[in-house]
């Protein structure tokens, strides 16, 4: 269309410049001044398509594995795209993977499911198995919940409530965390459209250390990287359950 536009203007000068045979003089001089105003609407034409392509809003593509997401609200029952988070039975708090069948606790911004919340790894029944320091550390970290700050009080809390209909949330292992990610996104690199307030710190997995004993897997929402620390560490938790 440009290349178009940009050829009948040419024409147009073309003809501009045509001398008139009846007075020479006259012919060049209105030959000038119409080139002149040709050259300054040009000009003027030039401007308006260069701002256009500058100033024209970009937009933001959806991820690509929105597809393969489904909301799920406090009830367990199935949501249009459109649903809200919310504490109503039919307000979305879950979201489910078509992919992996999983599905994934959101995240709020107050409350039991605080995006701020943190958490120390913490499993009582590793007593018998391992030495103190695999059992991890009780509370130590810093939620709304007070002194129950840790990764087994969260997961019996989440359960206690119902979230989304069921009672059988656990803690997600390293490689189920990993399926979050999302390629070509970064800070958070999960999809925001269906997981909300996601921070970019570390999320703790219920995967143990393979060479520390005191070790338990995380994985960073910012980029994906998935690191051991100490089960003393103060970490974000979201948990999951085997989807129907």
């Amino acid at each position: 269309m440009l290349q178009g536009l940009m050829l009948g203007i040419h024409g147009v000068m073309k003809r501009l410049a045509e001398p008139e045979a009846s007075n020479p003089a006259l012919a060049e001089q209105r030959t000038t001044n119409r080139l002149g105003l040709a050259n300054g609407k040009l000009a003027a034409f030039l401007l308006f398509l260069l701002s256009a392509f500058i100033f024209t809003p970009t937009f933001a593509a959806e991820p690509k594995d929105s597809a393969k997401f489904v909301k799920i609200a406090n009830d367990g029952s199935v949501l249009q795209d459109s649903a809200v988070l919310g504490a109503g039975a039919k307000d979305w708090a879950c979201t489910r993977d078509s992919t992996t069948g999983l599905i994934w606790e959101v995240k709020t911004t107050s409350g039991l499911r605080s995006q701020n919340n943190t958490y120390t790894w913490f499993n009582s029944d590793t007593a018998t198995k391992a030495s103190a320091s695999a059992i991890g550390a009780p509370s130590g970290g810093t939620c709304s919940a007070s002194g129950r700050c840790d990764t087994e009080n969260f997961v019996s809390d989440v359960n206690s409530i119902g979230l989304c209909g069921a009672r059988d949330w656990r803690m997600p292992k390293s490689k189920e965390l990993e399926t979050l990610i999302s390629a070509g996104l970064s800070s958070p690199s999960i999809n925001a459209t269906y997981f909300p307030n996601t921070s970019s710190s570390y999320y703790w997995s219920g995967s143990s250390g393979a060479y520390y004993s005191f070790s338990a897997w995380a994985v960073a929402a910012n980029n994906g990287q998935a690191y051991y620390f100490h089960r003393t560490g103060s970490l974000g938790v979201r948990v999951v359950r085997n989807g129907q």
